[in-house]
């Protein structure tokens, strides 16, 4: 099978969730035999900074500064877009946002002919709407808070063109119930894949050791719940009073 996976990230070199599983997935899709297109939309000439199977086709449709294009209201009036949502997306995002996008990666899912599109992101569909629809089934992927959804999906134009996908994928099961208010589709639950690691490389606890460390990498923000794991790292200390734990955010 030909499978197109696309991500409108605005540099594909960062170090970031998505794209790492932008790389993983096209991995591990390869692995089991498909053929990937591997394509992304950065403003400047890059390459993934996570590693990439050879077999893996990538493209980067490069946008040529498509951000540097957009004009001066759009840096003026991004901090209220929480503020007053519906002008934000009438008179700011929906004009300017992504708008350099999606004819070149339509001629590409023209000259490709995939059986099947993957997107990342809500905007990404709602981006492809804007050009005649092609005869390719289209999965899109929520990998974000069932809150973020209902911020992208936030007026009544907007969810009535997301019912118009046949295929939602989401993290938790707990985001269901704010998303089927909007969407309507099949929803499948897929929790983000975790690598997995050989035995011989994983942390041997029970050699005696003056300071065990747990690492979180993540942005430093609530929705990533570092307060949990720090909660939980109390209990920790009580449990094993000799253990010397130290918690690092990267």
């Amino acid at each position: 099978m030909k499978i197109l996976l696309y991500t409108s990230v605005p540099s594909i070199a960062n170090t970031g969730g998505t794209e790492r599983v932008f790389c993983e997935m096209s991995n591990a899709l390869t692995t089991r035999g498909h053929t990937v297109y591997a394509v992304c939309n950065d403003f400047r000439p890059a390459r993934p900074s996570y590693p990439l199977d050879d077999r893996v086709q990538f493209v980067n449709l490069d946008g040529s500064g498509y951000r540097e294009r957009k004009p001066f209201i759009w840096k003026i009036f991004r901090p209220f877009r929480s503020i007053a949502p519906k002008m934000w997306n009438r008179y700011i995002r929906d004009p300017f946002d992504n708008k350099k996008i999606e004819p070149s990666l339509l001629r590409h899912i023209r000259e490709v002919q995939p059986d099947v599109v993957i997107l990342y992101h809500v905007d990404d569909y709602f981006s492809m709407l804007r050009q005649p629809m092609l005869d390719v089934p289209v999965i899109l992927m929520h990998h974000y808070s069932a809150g973020d959804f209902t911020q992208s999906v936030n007026t009544r134009e907007r969810e009535i063109k997301i019912n118009t996908c046949s295929h939602l994928q989401v993290l938790q099961r707990s985001f269901l119930p704010e998303i089927q208010r909007l969407y309507h589709g099949k929803i499948y639950v897929i929790p983000n894949a975790v690598p997995q690691i050989e035995e011989k490389d994983l942390a041997n606890l029970a050699v005696a050791k003056p300071q065990k460390i747990i690492t979180m990498v993540s942005r430093l923000m609530p929705k990533k719940q570092q307060h949990m794991l720090i909660q939980a790292l109390d209990g920790w200390q009580r449990i094993i009073p000799n253990g010397k734990w130290k918690f690092t955010v990267h």
